[in-house]
């Protein structure tokens, strides 16, 4: 009938008998309305025209407006109320309140007949609400994150950098070897369980260069994550233990559309939780920028490098130290499988980010590189800077390998000879790099991205053989054939070890310096000396390889072209003791970290074992690009030492321990 119900029930009431008014009401206690006087308690409507059904637009219009208000009054009201919830899973239980009232059956029919649009209650009015209210809680959360980081940050760098602190950032050595273990009591099994599980993680942090300060930092940043992301779980993910068994439904509903309108913000949410992360992380950055700029952390050489040291480290412990960053863009959601699907555009805004992490490092790394380099440039007025007898004797007093050479006469007869060809680089070069190897090795070299090692290395080079290529022309004069030998010697030396094959530029500059020299050495005695020229060149760089391992990136071409046998000449310099490092054999071999397995040699267990936890020290980033962030070589002499040093402790450690059964 035109009118329905409503018209029916108003009909209803305009009757003569019709029921009392206030009979509609209820009221909690029904004894209070005979307080009530009779005129109010038998009042009835009446009417003397017939009561008439309205316009269907009328209804439209009126039940249009009336949404209008409804709609206006929830956003005014409800949102005020929304503001005093600080926990995204009390919003989840409101939801979830929200959800077990049901809508009508007929719903959809009533809203054809009045030519609305058929929405869902909830989606429509309640949803952008909590949605709204669930994004303010993770912006409030990040600013928290991100206010401590800044707070930290300048406590640890301004305590770090100071004169009087011993543990500085600036050279981490005295973390790395640091003694783990101690005098640590075991006497049961579990002790030996929680010993080696603290020792593994300890030489991890230490194998990183992640120092206790720097570990603290990520993990209180990591903690406020991790309570952010489990008061969002409950929200954005539906309980799959739940599934399944009626008796233990979590909500009302079953069905998947029902689901699907609860969860309705899920995408949304991740989305924006990925926005916000992006922002404070490059909010972060542009921080770790400004301090450089900082006058309070730029006052001094040591907190120039603290600040440039502890940033790098900072940016590169990120994607390791911080677990719950990553699940901010990748989250942990597992089907009724057990499985986690990972959304192909979650893992590229997180492969994104770790690029942008990896930028960032290397330009705080590049700050240090700036730093230190121009101690190295103060290093190089330590190299020959004139020829004359005065100004560098140690050139013409230099121990030179004299070898003895059989030939024969025109008779046939055989006539000995002695020569004499520099046994090695000069002190003054070995001196320089051993300082520049120092510098290196005060941030642990193999800690560093390798990005940056090459570049500090190729810096090196550079104004290396920019002084040798100055010093020379301009003292030419200066420069006769044994001085000539000498510094012939000092380049090729530099050269073999410092500069890989395919290195043009600085291969090409090495040339152009020996050419220069060779025009000093006269032609006949350069072909009898070339061999033996060469042989001391092999020899003086596989005696210092090791020693100065950090200065070396091209282990496997040296490797190849001096072999791993001690390279011997017959004359004296074979037993000179004037080099850096004289024996004829190393006592730790070359290990290339992250060398192909193919270039490793076959060693036996106990060997392979040990290198192969060395190899694993390249930080996961949580995908497949987890060696963005750090370098690939490691000294071996350091690496095998660390190892040695802990598997002995522990043998002995256990060796004495009577494990109760």
């Amino acid at each position: 009938d035109d009118g329905g119900a409503v018209l029916a029930k108003l009909q209803d009431l305009f009757k003569r008998d019709s029921q009392p008014l206030i009979e509609l009401v209820k009221f909690s206690d029904p004894a209070s309305i005979k307080l009530l006087p009779p005129a109010i308690c038998n009042y009835r409507l009446s009417s003397n025209k017939e009561v008439q059904p309205l316009a269907k637009e009328e209804i439209t219009k009126g039940i249009q407006d009336w949404n209008v208000w409804v709609k206006s009054f929830i956003e005014t009201n409800v949102q005020t109320l929304l503001q005093n919830i600080t926990r995204v899973k009390v919003l989840h239980e409101i939801r979830e309140e929200a959800f077990k009232i049901e809508t009508p059956s007929n719903w959809s029919t009533i809203c054809s007949s009045l030519d609305i649009p058929e929405v869902h209650v909830w989606c429509h009015y309640y949803q952008p609400l909590l949605t709204s209210r669930v994004k303010s809680i993770i912006d409030g959360r990040w600013v928290k994150v991100y206010d401590a980081f800044k707070t930290q940050l300048l406590i640890d760098l301004t305590k770090v950098s100071s004169d009087s602190e011993v543990e500085k950032e600036a050279d981490i050595n005295w973390f790395v070897w640091k003694d783990l273990i101690g005098e640590t009591v075991i006497e049961s099994r579990a002790d030996v369980i929680k010993v080696m599980n603290s020792l593994m993680k300890g030489m991890a942090r230490q194998d990183r260069g992640y120092t206790p300060t720097l570990e603290k930092l990520c993990q209180s940043l990591d903690d406020e994550l991790q309570k952010l992301l489990e008061d969002l779980r409950v929200y954005l993910y539906q309980d799959k233990k739940s599934v399944g068994n009626k008796d233990k439904l979590l909500f009302a509903y079953e069905d998947d559309d029902d689901i699907d309108q609860v969860y309705s913000d899920k995408h949304l949410i991740e989305m924006y939780l990925r926005d916000v992360s992006d922002n404070n992380i490059q909010s972060m950055l542009q921080y770790i920028k400004a301090c450089f700029e900082e006058p309070t952390l730029q006052s001094n050489e040591l907190q120039k490098k603290t600040t440039a040291i502890y940033t790098a480290r900072f940016t590169q412990a990120i994607s390791a130290l911080m677990p719950h960053l990553r699940k901010c863009y990748i989250p942990e959601e597992r089907d009724s499988l057990g499985v986690i699907n990972i959304d192909d555009n979650a893992l590229k805004r997180w492969n994104d980010l770790c690029v942008v992490l990896k930028e960032h490092c290397q330009y705080c790394w590049g700050q240090w590189v700036d730093i230190v380099i121009t101690k190295v440039e103060d290093l190089t007025k330590g190299l020959p800077q004139q020829f004359t007898l005065e100004a560098n004797i140690d050139y013409l007093m230099m121990q030179w390998d004299v070898i003895k050479i059989e030939e024969k006469d025109e008779e046939g007869n055989p006539i000995e000879s002695t020569i004499k060809v520099p046994a090695g680089p000069s002190l003054k070069l070995q001196e320089y790099l051993y300082a520049t190897s120092r510098i290196l090795d005060e941030v642990v070299p193999h800690t560093l991205p390798i990005e940056t090692h090459t570049l500090f290395i190729e810096k090196v080079i550079a104004i290396t053989f920019t002084h040798y290529e100055k010093v020379i022309k301009e003292n030419e004069a200066d420069i006769n054939q044994r001085c000539a030998l000498q510094l012939l010697m000092d380049v090729r030396h530099l050269t073999l070890l410092l500069v890989p094959r395919e290195n043009k530029i600085f291969t090409e500059q090495s040339i152009r310096i020996c050419e220069f020299l060779r025009q000093k050495i006269d032609p006949f005695d350069y072909d009898v000396f070339y061999k033996y020229i060469q042989t001391s060149l092999k020899r003086s760089v596989q005696r210092v390889q090791t020693l100065l391992g950090s200065l070396i990136l091209h282990h496997g071409q040296l490797t190849a072209f001096i072999g791993t046998k001690p390279v011997l000449s017959g004359g004296t310099g074979d037993k000179a003791a004037a080099l850096l490092a004289s024996g004829d054999s190393n006592w730790f071999s070359l290990l290339p970290v992250a060398a192909p397995p193919s270039h490793l040699k076959k060693q036996d267990k106990p060997t392979r074992n040990n290198n192969l936890w060395i190899t694993q020290r390249v930080v996961p980033c949580g995908n497949r690009t987890r060696d963005t962030l750090h370098g690939n070589q490691l000294p071996s002499h350091r690496a095998n030492r660390a190892v040695k040093r802990y598997s002995v402790k522990f043998v002995i450690l256990v060796s004495r321990l009577t494990i109760p059964t």
